[in-house]
């Protein structure tokens, strides 16, 4: 139990830091509650993290709650946000969702980046095939699964020049460095093997492992 307890009764308030377990916070932070309490269940090194009471009604609250789901992705921990009406998660692969399973009627994808790529929707109402959102997109909202699973799949983009550079300098790392003519050949080897070969056979080995955990979920 974490929290400053600034917005609760003093018999809450006292029921709770007579435990132990408690770990009071000041109000006067640089994070809310949640965030810390994210933060500390983080440090267990969990599977999964449910936060619950993270919609409420305040809207400010709720979106940086949404931020934490991106946190909690960051640290390869699955994480959602669940209430009466809701189950939120954050996705950077594959998902699969089983029909009978699914939290309410509707799924609704929305980008939390600037631009989502590679969007493919199987098994729904309304789906798509390499389609790509951008934030004020709305064209996900709302979407129905009609077979009895529906998969979500995203594309995961890696900077090209980047890796090719990446590649060149490992390689070069113990050897001796080329001439600047061989160089300039050597950077266009590795970039045209990376965007042909490498990058193609990347995006397949994660999608494949994706869909293998997807499938014993």
């Amino acid at each position: 139990i974490i929290g400053d307890f600034d917005s609760c009764s003093e018999t809450v308030k006292h029921k709770y830091l007579s435990s132990s377990k408690t770990k009071l916070l000041n109000p006067v932070k640089d994070l809310t509650d949640t965030h810390a309490a994210v933060l500390e269940a983080i440090k267990l090194a969990p599977e999964f993290i449910t936060i619950i009471g993270a919609t409420g009604k305040r809207l400010d609250h709720f979106m940086g709650n949404l931020a934490l789901l991106k946190l909690c992705l960051d640290y390869g921990i699955k994480a959602e946000i669940l209430d009466k009406h809701n189950r939120i998660t954050m996705i950077d692969k594959q998902m699969k969702i089983n029909k009978k399973n699914q939290y309410g009627k509707y799924v609704s994808l929305i980008p939390f980046s600037d631009e989502v790529t590679g969007i493919t929707l199987t098994g729904f109402a309304y789906g798509l095939s390499n389609a790509t959102m951008i934030k004020a997109d709305t064209i996900g909202i709302s979407n129905e699964i009609r077979e009895e699973e529906g998969f979500i799949t995203i594309k995961i983009d890696a900077d090209p020049e980047k890796c090719g550079k990446k590649i060149y300098y490992d390689f070069c790392q113990e050897r001796r460095y080329p001439s600047q003519a061989l160089a300039q050949q050597m950077h266009m080897a590795f970039d045209d093997a990376f965007k042909r070969l490498i990058e193609p056979s990347i995006s397949n080995e994660v999608l494949k492992e994706a869909k293998e955990k997807a499938d014993i979920e």
